[in-house]
């Protein structure tokens, strides 16, 4: 879906390393479309396309959201699902 997106995720200097994979994952979910990329996945998701446990993701995303990677946007329509922005042409 996020050719560009995904693109500009494994060119990113995110750390841990899975958090990186984390970043590429919603990246690749997001569409490049968008303006910032958003991602609307859960973190359910993350958890089982990582192999980790959903408080480790948890965890990772309190990082990321601290360094900038990811930014609360929002809630899915009707559901607690956060939408994230993820401001990856701002990086590098």
């Amino acid at each position: 879906m996020g050719n560009q997106n995904v693109s500009r995720a494994y060119m990113a200097d995110c750390k841990p390393l899975l958090a990186k994979f984390l970043l590429i994952a919603m990246a690749h979910a997001a569409h490049d479309k968008d303006d910032p990329p958003r991602y609307f996945g859960g973190q359910d998701w993350l958890a089982f396309v990582s192999g980790s446990d959903v408080r480790y993701v948890r965890r990772l995303m309190r990082g990321m959201e601290k360094d900038g990677w990811i930014a609360p946007d929002g809630y899915v329509d009707g559901r607690r699902a956060w939408v994230l922005r993820l401001p990856l042409s701002n990086r590098g």
